[in-house]
């Protein structure tokens, strides 16, 4: 099934009490053209296998404490 949204219109999905949970069998893609922000008490990844960030500038981890562990830890 493909929902489309009109130029210039906005798509609002709104949970006013309860969980929002998707399950897929697959990938999930996204292609923003723009920023993605979002907000909210904690985040948490979890992958099986590696996580990679890849950005065209800076990449900014900013906190009052960060941990890192691992072995080896490469920096450079």
């Amino acid at each position: 099934y493909d929902i489309e949204v009109g130029s210039g219109a906005n798509l609002n999905i709104m949970v006013r009490n309860g969980d929002m949970n998707m399950n897929v069998k697959g990938n999930v893609n996204q292609f923003i053209d723009g920023d993605l922000n979002a907000t909210m008490d904690n985040l948490r990844l979890d992958a099986s296998n590696k996580i990679t960030m890849t950005a065209g500038g800076q990449i900014k981890i900013d906190g009052g404490s960060v941990d890192i562990d691992g072995t080896p830890i490469d920096l450079n």
